[in-house]
């Protein structure tokens, strides 16, 4: 861009604040463009001051005192609005003080030019100066004359003023001021004659007429067609603009004129010979209307639509009452700022525009109140924005092409038809977005794409995390359902064993789970389960009223002697160990800690502080007389295999030895526990042991004849013989857990067995000596089974392991607990806390309950943690018709409660529904039936001939049944607990259709096996119907669900699989199993159990498709398995076993309470 003169920056200066109206505005430009120039101000202030009083002195002063501007200005751009003719008139006054204008010309005394007599001046600008005169020939008119200002006879001035009046001469439209002739004055002044407009401009005449919308669209259409007609005739306006554009009456209608083409531009010709000539960079135009183009100032041309746009800002202002940028912003960015304004900043919608106007603007737009915005508001929405906003169109190529077209859009709105204007596209809208923040946009897109790079690469960082999490989880999975299978199966193995206490070892220190309420939720019901059967149940209990002491057993087994805390003797009649034929025979008075009892059943020996209390049993029971055996307290009374000789052990003191009669025959000093002593076969030696080892002594003479010191061992305690011939020794330390077995005579070691406990405290052996009961002091009872192998050498088998007490807090250090064995019969007995005497028959280890009924059942159910329901079979003629049954609800199954029913039943359903109701068919009915209440809750399937097989569906909303000799399946459903059912099934399907029910929140589904090929599921509420696994044709033999509906178990005859009862993907299959007849899910869905025509049940672990092992395999033959329950409350299992019609409960767990 050139570097402005101070001339040219001064002129350019005046001409800007010549077209502001305002003057704190003007004044306040000024200050801002001459800073610390205050006489360059003055001088502008002067100039401005005279050209609007009209004054010539004080226009020549200020000439005079700016000659630059005088000399070299341009004529002035701005505002014309009193550069043309005008309804506005001159004061009265006089104009100057010499009566004579700027050009020597006085209207007041009629001045004349030419054939032009002035009569007043009308109107003046920074170019000329309007005058209103009066033709005289060749016609009498009046007209306008416009005459140059003095000192505006530069090149270019002329040329401009000369272009005006040769524009306005070619053009002949009534709204367009006409030329009628030109000139020059005596004193040498450019003159042309025009048509007289008396008018005002274009917007203050629509204010101050409140012409409406149509009104005005009206009036610019007119001013379109007059600026088209310029157009035609190759002229650029340049400088449209209200005050540019009169509107004056003719006949009573609004007629408007355009004006003022001083700064008109030629596209073809030229309009004078005169040089024309538009400095680089000058601004051409009022900044408020002119087109971006103009505002550039750059080498691009300006062409007609340049005018289009001051028309489409000229519309903006008709429809708004203000231009798109108004003055306000004009003044406050400067024309430096407002330039780059009107090139980048889109517009404000004018329905936008006018929706912010307040009260006092409304009269701009010819309306009275506020409320009239919202209609203003409708009226411009959509079509007029389109047509304004395209006609200010930044890019040209987008506006209107023609004056004539805008014309015509705006006609088109007033006819109501579709304008061919339209909104911007979004991607031309974004388009000059981005061209006018290319730097922003690039830099956003860099921080955008790096955003989106380290976003996506976050996200796969994150996916892959995910994947390795899940695969991570999987794996975990998968090693934790190998661990849980592992530990299930040891578990089931140590249970079949025996090997009771290392049940909880083998699950895991994580597997004490409590009971839960709710065992269909419970997925630890499979490990409590075996943890409830780590403790076998005993047969018989007596409980006394005070602490065991002390335990004896004669030598018949006949009698069990029991000596309590308190002194007091009980004898136990027959060795039953029951209440009624327990007894106290006698007592010693004062608390007493041993008993023992002679072989031939005659004497009794109790331990009482440091004596003993000799007892005659025949023919009474009597206390002979007391002995005084040491000064500490009795520990243990020994007999000899004879009864001759008696052994005491005191604690920390020695041992008394004496005769039956109780004579001392010799003493022991030992300081040591005397736990145990021990009378070889024959009773002439006595075992004794002692800190190093142990020491035998001859008896009666009492002196040592041999003994062994023990490097294995600390501080052996118990001392026990073994062996068929009483030939092996057992010794337990009371420190090392474990036991040595020596042979009796060299007391050479022969065998060692670990314990993994504390040292028994006491010890019994029964069945010729090769079975072993260790009883330690935190009450676990273990079972050895002894053998001696060809070598010579004596090995130990663990058979059985358990507590003997249910509370272990109640056992503690110097608790006393016995541990004998009957000599006849595979059982123990035990002394334990509590004042607890137990009996526990061996041969129901592990822990089972097969119930014998006193009648045949025909159908059995737990419905409490201890209670079953039952029916009784009466009839046998026709086992399945005749029947009479009774319903009955108690612990043991010994007799009925409930309602009598004399209905023929062929069969049960083997599940117990939430409500406590099971279904029961026979021919003609299938009926809902309440264990709880024992009553028929509904009877259905009057159709019925026979029923082979009937289930329930958990929610007890559904039941179905396989028919008997004729094949088909049918099914029933209520929603309202059988007030009401329809059938929702009845297919003639092959007689081994197996069913079972799934529960889901459509409600029940039946599963059924059609035609032994396909297994569908049927919806019961809904009926919808869908197949889930396609099967060779193998009959079925069994089938169970999983609590939760995921998961179905199906078995023919020699293989088992498990699969998803929805989808009917296969989780496993195991081949060459025997015959299957009852399937059952265990609570939680991970473990399956199974029944077989053997009669074992064993075990499969879900999640891995492994074996557990058998759980039970019955003592006798008692039939095959027909199906399983689970107790509610408790980890207790119900197995069903039939045999000729005959049920048979066994109970897989403890034992039902109330023996």
């Amino acid at each position: 861009m050139e570097q402005k003169t101070g001339t040219n920056l001064e002129c350019e200066i005046y001409l800007t604040a010549s077209r502001i109206d305002d003057p704190g505005e003007r004044d306040a430009y000024l200050t801002k463009a001459c800073e610390g120039r205050s006489d360059q101000k003055s001088r502008i202030l002067r100039l401005i001051e005279a050209r609007e009083q009209r004054h010539a002195n004080l226009l020549l002063r200020a000439l005079a005192d700016g000659g630059a501007i005088g000399a070299e200005s341009r004529p002035s751009e701005g505002d014309h609005h009193q550069d043309g003719p005008s309804t506005a008139m001159p004061d009265s006054g006089e104009t100057s003080t010499s009566g004579r204008g700027l050009h020597g010309l006085n209207p007041k005394k009629h001045s004349v030019l030419g054939r032009y007599e002035l009569l007043e001046e009308i109107g003046h600008g920074g170019m000329g100066t309007v005058y209103m005169a009066r033709q005289t020939e060749p016609v009498r008119r009046r007209v306008a004359v416009k005459v140059i200002n003095p000192g505006m006879d530069s090149r270019e001035v002329l040329a401009r003023f000369e272009a005006e009046r040769q524009a306005l001469a070619m053009m002949d439209h009534p709204n367009i001021a006409r030329v009628f002739d030109g000139g020059t004055t005596e004193s040498g002044w450019p003159y042309f004659v025009m048509e007289l407009v008396r008018g005002v401009p274009l917007t203050r005449f629509c204010q101050k007429n409140g012409l409406g919308l149509r009104e005005r669209l009206e009036l610019f259409i007119d001013v379109c067609h007059a600026v088209q007609h310029a157009h035609q005739k190759a002229i650029i306006h340049r400088d449209l603009k209200p005050n540019n554009i009169l509107v004056t009456m003719h006949d009573d209608k609004p007629v408007v004129k355009v004006i003022d083409f001083g700064v008109a531009k030629a596209l073809d010709q030229d309009l004078t010979d005169k040089t024309l000539f538009t400095q680089f960079s000058e601004l051409i135009g009022t900044p408020l209307y002119m087109s971006p183009e103009q505002a550039q100032m750059s080498s691009l041309d300006v062409d007609t639509r340049s005018d289009v746009y001051s028309l489409g800002v000229i519309l903006y202002e008709l429809l708004t009452g203000s231009t798109p940028f108004d003055r306000d912003t004009l003044s406050r960015v400067g024309i430096e700022g407002f330039r780059q304004l009107v090139q980048d900043q889109e517009p404000e919608r004018p329905s936008s525009r006018v929706s912010t106007l307040k009260a006092a603007n409304l009269s701009t737009l010819g309306q009275k109140t506020p409320a009239d915005i919202a209609t203003i508001r409708n009226d411009l929405h959509l079509e007029l924005d389109w047509v304004v906003l395209k006609s200010l169109e930044k890019n040209r190529e987008r506006r209107y092409d023609s004056a004539k077209a805008l014309a015509d859009d705006v006609q088109r709105y007033l006819d109501d038809e579709a304008v061919e204007a339209c909104p911007p596209s979004a991607g031309y809208r974004f388009r000059k977005w981005l061209g006018r923040n290319r730097l922003a946009v690039t830099v956003g897109t860099i921080a955008i794409a790096a955003l989106v790079f380290i976003t996506s690469l976050s996200l796969w960082q994150v996916q892959q995390v995910n994947r390795a999490w899940l695969a991570s989880q999987s794996r975990e999975r998968q090693v934790s359902d190998l661990l849980d299978a592992s530990q299930l199966r040891s578990a089931v193995s140590a249970f079949r064993q025996g090997e009771f206490p290392l049940i909880a070892d083998k699950l895991g220190p994580t597997t004490a789970v409590p009971v839960k309420a709710n065992p269909h939720r419970d997925d630890d019901f499979f490990r409590n389960l075996l943890l409830d059967l780590s403790h076998p149940p005993f047969d018989r209990q007596v409980i006394l009223d005070a602490e065991i002491s002390d335990l004896a057993l004669d030598r018949s087994g006949h009698h069990a002697w029991i000596l309590d805390a308190d002194g007091n003797i009980y004898r136990s009649q027959g060795g039953r160990l029951e209440a009624d034929s327990t007894v106290a025979v006698g007592s010693i008075g004062e608390p007493a800690a041993a008993i023992a009892v002679s072989p031939d059943g005659t004497m009794l020996a109790v331990g009482v502080q440091s004596q003993i209390s000799l007892w005659s049993l025949s023919p009474s029971v009597k206390e002979l007389r007391r002995i005084v055996v040491g000064d500490h307290g009795v520990e243990t009374i020994v007999w000899s295999d004879d009864g001759a000789h008696l052994a005491v052990g005191t604690r920390y003191e020695g041992v008394w030895v004496g005769n039956a009669e109780g004579e001392l025959l010799f003493r022991i000093e030992n300081d040591h526990r005397h736990e145990s002593l021990l009378f070889r076969p024959g009773s002439r030696e006595l075992l004794v042991p002692t800190r190093q080892g142990i020491v035998a002594y001859s008896v009666p003479a009492g002196k040592k004849t041999r003994s062994i010191t023990l490097e294995s061992m600390e501080n052996p305690r118990e001392l026990m013989l073994a062996g068929p011939e009483k030939n092996w020794l057992l010794c337990c330390d009371r420190f090392w857990q474990q036991m040595l077995i020596l042979d009796a005579d060299s007391f050479q070691e022969i065998g060692r067995v670990s314990l993994n406990a504390s040292y028994p405290q006491s010890l019994a052996t029964w069945q010729n000596g090769r079975k072993v009961a260790l009883l330690h002091p935190d009450g676990l009872l273990q079972t050895l089974r002894l053998s001696q192998r060809s070598d010579g050498q004596v090995s130990g088998e663990l058979t059985a392991a358990f507590k003997i007490a249910d509370d272990q807090d109640l056992i503690h250090e110097n608790q006393r607990i016995r541990v004998l064995a009957p000599p006849t019969e595979d059982a123990l007995i035990t002394a334990g806390p509590g004042g607890r005497l137990r009996h526990w028959n061996l041969s129901r280890v592990p822990p089972s309950q097969i119930l014998s009924p006193p009648s045949p059942l025909g159908g059995v159910y737990p419905v409490a943690p201890d209670a079953l329901g039952f029916f009784f079979r009466k009839g046998y003629l026709y086992p399945h018709y005749d029947r009479e049954l009774v319903v009955g609800v108690g612990r043991k199954i010994d007799g009925p409660i409930g309602e009598r029913v004399t209905h023929p039943i062929s069969c049960f359903s083997q599940q117990i529904s939430s409500q406590g109701w099971i279904a029961c068919a026979g021919p003609g009915y299938v009926s809902i039936y309440d264990l709880s209440k024992g009553r028929i809750v509904r009877t259905l399937g009057e159709s019925l001939l026979k029923a082979d097989r009937v289930e329930i569906s958990p929610s007890g909303d559904a039941v179905a049944v396989n028919a008997g000799d004729e094949p088909g399946v049918m099914a029933w459903y209520s929603d309202d607990a059988w007030q009401s059912a329809k059938q929702v099934l009845d297919l003639p399907l092959d007689l081994a259709a197996v069913l079972c029910f799934v529960e889901s929140e459509d409600g029940p589904s039946l599963l059924y096996d059609e035609s032994s090929e396909s297994i569908h599921k049927l919806g019961c509420a809904t009926g919808a119907r869908s197949l889930v696994r396609k099967e060779p044709s193998t009959r079925l033999m069994a089938s169970a669900v999983s609590a939760d509906g995921e998961q179905l178990a199906i078995c023919n005859r020699d293989t088992l699989q498990v699969m998803n009862s929805n989808t009917g993907e296969l989780a496993f299959k195991i081949d060459q199993v025997s015959t299957v007849r009852a399937l059952a899910f265990l609570p939680g869905g991970r473990v399956l159990v199974s029944g077989h025509d053997n009669g074992r049940i064993e075990a499969w672990h879900v999640p891995t498709g492994q074996a557990l092992g058998t759980l039970f395999e019955p003592p006798r033959r008692i039939g095959m398995p027909q199906g399983f329950a689970v107790f509610p409350g408790c980890h207790r299992l119900l197995i069903r076993y039939q045999r000729n019609e005959h049920l048979s409960p066994v109970i897989l767990g403890t034992e039902l309470s109330g023996r």
